[in-house]
C-alpha cells in the first residue's frame, strides 16, 4: 500500500543527485567527500531495497503490472486511472474546445474539491450540508469511472483512482496551470542548487528531494489537496528555503564588508 511513496522517494533522490552533481562525479568521484557520499548512498539504497523485498514481497511483485496498466492509456484500459487520463486529454477537448487553454475552472473537474461537492466521494450524509454539484464533464469522465472503481475494486488502492493532482491541474486550469507549476518547480530547483549552506550543508539537497517527491506524488492521487500530507511539507520547505535565502544574503553582505583577502571563514 506504500510502494508508490517508496518508489517516488527513490526517484526524487536520484533526480536531485543528478541535478546537483554531474554524472561523472557520481560514477568516478575524485574527492574523498564524494566517495564517502556515494558509499553511503549505495549502502542506504541497498538496505532499503532489501527491506522492501523482505517486508513487502507481494507489493514488489505487483509493480510491473501496476506500471504497465497505468501507462496503457486508452479507452479500453484495465486501469480506471489510464482511462481517465485518455478521456481527459483526448475526449474532453472535443466537448470543451477551450479546456486545454483555459481549463474548466477550479473545482469543476477532478480535483478533491470537485469530488467532494459531487456527493459521491465522501459520506453521502454530507450532501445535506454541502449542495451537490457536478459538471457534465466530471460526471461523464471521472464520476462514472469512480463508480466503476468502487464496484469492481472494493479494496483497490490509489494506483487505479481515476484522478490525480496533475490531471486535476490540467483539467481545471489547462496547460497554463501545468506550465505555471512546472516553471515554479524549475525556479526553486535552480535557486536551491546555488544555496548550499555552511551550517547545514545538505539542507538544499533535502529541499530539492522534498519538492520533487511532492511533485511525483501528484501522479498518484489528489495529494496536493490532502491537508495532512501537504501542509507540513510546504511549511518545512518554506522554512528551509527562507533560512537558506537569508544565510546566502547575510554571507554576501559579510563578504562585501571585508576587503579582499581579509575574510577567510
Amino acid at each position: 500500500s506504500v510502494m508508490h511513496t517508496i518508489i517516488f522517494f527513490m526517484v526524487a533522490v536520484a533526480l536531485s543527485l543528478g541535478l546537483l552533481l554531474p554524472v561523472e562525479q557520481l560514477l568516478r568521484p575524485r574527492s574523498k567527500r564524494l566517495r564517502k557520499a556515494r558509499r553511503w548512498i549505495l549502502v542506504i539504497g541497498g538496505v532499503l531495497l532489501i527491506a522492501v523485498l523482505v517486508i513487502l514481497p507481494r507489493n514488489v511483485a505487483n509493480i510491473p503490472t501496476f506500471f504497465q496498466e497505468t501507462l496503457d492509456v486508452g479507452p479500453n484500459s484495465h486501469s480506471e486511472k489510464a482511462r481517465a487520463t485518455y478521456a481527459t486529454f483526448v475526449q474532453l477537448p472535443k466537448t470543451s474546445p477551450l479546456q486545454p487553454v483555459l481549463g474548466l475552472g477550479p473545482g469543476h473537474y477532478s480535483s478533491r474539491a470537485s469530488l467532494i461537492i459531487s456527493g459521491e466521494y465522501l459520506d453521502s450524509s454530507l450532501s445535506s450540508i454541502i449542495p451537490v454539484y457536478q459538471t457534465s464533464a466530471t460526471n461523464r469522465y471521472i464520476i462514472s469511472l469512480w463508480r466503476n472503481f468502487l464496484k469492481t475494486r472494493p479494496n483497490g488502492g490509489s494506483t487505479y483512482f481515476p484522478f490525480y493532482s496533475w490531471l486535476s491541474l490540467y483539467g481545471e486550469l489547462g496547460w497554463g496551470g501545468v506550465a505555471a507549476v512546472v516553471l515554479l518547480i524549475v525556479y526553486y530547483a535552480v535557486r536551491l542548487r546555488a544555496m548550499a549552506s555552511r551550517e547545514f550543508p545538505r539542507l538544499h539537497f533535502a529541499l530539492i528531494v522534498l519538492m520533487i517527491y511532492i511533485a511525483l506524488l501528484g501522479f498518484q492521487d489528489n495529494y496536493w489537496e490532502i491537508t495532512q500530507a501537504v501542509c507540513p511539507s510546504f511549511l518545512l520547505f518554506k522554512l528551509g528555503y527562507d533560512y537558506l535565502r537569508v544565510e546566502k544574503t547575510q554571507r554576501r553582505k559579510l563578504l562585501m564588508s571585508y576587503p579582499e583577502g581579509k575574510f577567510t571563514q
